[in-house]
C-alpha cells in the first residue's frame, strides 16, 4: 500500500507535534541553562566551604582542650581562632546560609560534637540541594524543602545531579 503525498505530510505533522509536546513536558521538570550552571556551581561551592567548616573545626579542636568544637562560626573566624574568612564567619556564602551547631543530637553535650547545615537563601524546589555534616566529616545532601540531617544519603561527589 502505497502512501499519498499529502497523508505523508500530515502523518509527519502530527509526529512532529507530539514531539515538541514531550520535550515541552519534560523540559518542565529539569532546569536548564544557566540557572541550572548557577545552581551546580553554587552546589559545588558550598560543598566546598562545608570541607572548610570540617578542616577549621578539626584544627580547632586540637589547638582548643579541653573545649573541643566551636559551636559558632564566628568562633572561627578573623575574630576568634581565624581559621575561616569573614564570609564564612558570617554564614552567608554564594547563596545559602550555613548554621553551626543546628539539628545537635539529644543528649550530647555541646562542645562534644558540632553539626552544620547549608539551605539556600532562594530556594528552588527540587533543584537545589540542602546539606548537612557533622564531627564524622561526611556531608549528606537532600533535594526536600527541609534541612538536610544524618539520615540522609551521603553527596555523590562523581556525578552532577
Amino acid at each position: 500500500m502505497q502512501l499519498s503525498p499529502r497523508r505523508t505530510f500530515k502523518s509527519g505533522w502530527v509526529l512532529a507535534a507530539v514531539m515538541c509536546f514531550l520535550c515541552a513536558s519534560s523540559r518542565s521538570t529539569q532546569i536548564t541553562g544557566p540557572n541550572r550552571t548557577r545552581i551546580l556551581t553554587s552546589g559545588k561551592t558550598c560543598i566546598a566551604t562545608l570541607r572548610t567548616i570540617n578542616a577549621a573545626e578539626l584544627a580547632f579542636s586540637r589547638s582548643h582542650k579541653p573545649k573541643k568544637y566551636a559551636q559558632t562560626l564566628q568562633e572561627l573566624g578573623p575574630k576568634g581562632a581565624t581559621l575561616i574568612d569573614a564570609a564564612t564567619a558570617s554564614g552567608l556564602v554564594n547563596g545559602y546560609r550555613f548554621r553551626l551547631g543546628a539539628n545537635m543530637p539529644a543528649g550530647n553535650r555541646a562542645d562534644e560534637h558540632y553539626t552544620v547545615t547549608a539551605m539556600p537563601l532562594r530556594p528552588i524546589a527540587g533543584a537545589q540541594q540542602n546539606f548537612f555534616t557533622d564531627d564524622s566529616g561526611v556531608i549528606r545532601s537532600t533535594k526536600e524543602n527541609r534541612p538536610a540531617t544524618v539520615a540522609d544519603p551521603p553527596v555523590d561527589l562523581t556525578v552532577d545531579k
